[in-house]
Parts: structure tokens; sequence; C-alpha cells
């Protein structure tokens, strides 16, 4: 994916974003089955890691099939795909799309409710520096977004 929705070369390439979409496009279809979902855990970081530099409709996909996975784990390992999840969400946050800030908003509080244990110290120091924006976005304009700070922050 990083190829394809990533840096300058895949920006410029419409096949790459085209074969980037379908591939996104298709594991978020494999991730509706609790099966395959399962098996899907391993290429979470990847997904993610695959982020930063893709168009705004690429990261909600990809947002989608991280959520829909994690979601069909049982708590222990959810919380140590969690912690290792949680930095790479961090600049969706202030992404120029408001759905995709609110999916990124909401699977923070996701991962953090997953976490588990001994996992909770290191997540807790992986999300100091996220507590700033999330602050910042309690007034953002999208009031779906707005919504979803203070809940996480209250939580």
């Amino acid at each position: 994916m990083a190829s394809g929705a990533g840096g300058a070369e895949g920006a410029e390439d419409p096949q790459s974003l085209v074969t980037a979409s379908v591939l996104l496009q298709r594991l978020l279809e494999l991730s509706k089955n609790p099966g395959l979902a399962r098996k899907l855990q391993q290429l979470l970081p990847h997904i993610m890691g695959g982020l930063r530099d893709a168009e705004d409709k690429l990261r909600i996909k990809a947002l989608m099939i991280v959520s829909k996975v994690m979601r069909q784990l049982e708590d222990e390992e959810a919380s140590p795909i969690a912690v290792g999840l949680v930095q790479d969400l961090r600049p969706l946050f202030d992404g120029g799309c408001s759905r995709l800030r609110e999916l990124s908003i909401r699977l923070l509080r996701f991962l953090l409710e997953s976490v588990l244990g001994s996992d909770r110290k290191r997540m807790q120091s992986e999300t100091w520096d996220l507590l700033l924006p999330l602050f910042f976005h309690m007034s953002d304009q999208c009031p779906s977004v707005a919504k979803e700070c203070p809940e996480l922050l209250d939580g």
C-alpha cells in the first residue's frame, strides 16, 4: 500500500491508487468474516504504516479494516496490537476530511478500551502526546468530530 498510496511517485500514478483502493476494498470485505478477520491481524501494522501519505479515501478504508479486525479479536490478542497501533493514528486526527478525523478518534477510543493489564502502562506512555490534539478537536467545526473528543477524554 505504501507505494500505491504513498510517496511522490505513487501519488502521480493513478494505476497504483486504483490498485491500492481495490486491495483495501477486498481486505474490507474479508474483514467482515470473523475467521478471516482474525487472520488479517498480522497485516494491521502494515496497513496502518501505509497510511502516512495516502489519500483520505484510502485512509478511511484502511481505518475501517483495522476497526473491523480489532473488533473480531479476543481481548488478550487485541491488547498488545492496540498499543502498537495507537501512534499511527496521530497524523490522522488532523486529516482534511472530517470522516477521517472521526474514524481515527473512534478507533483510538476502541484501542484504549481494548488494552489489558500490563499493556496499560505501555499504552499510557504512548498516548500522552495525543491528548493536546484531541483537546483542540473538541471545538472542531464538524459536530461528529467535536462530539467524539470529549467522550474519549472523559472515558
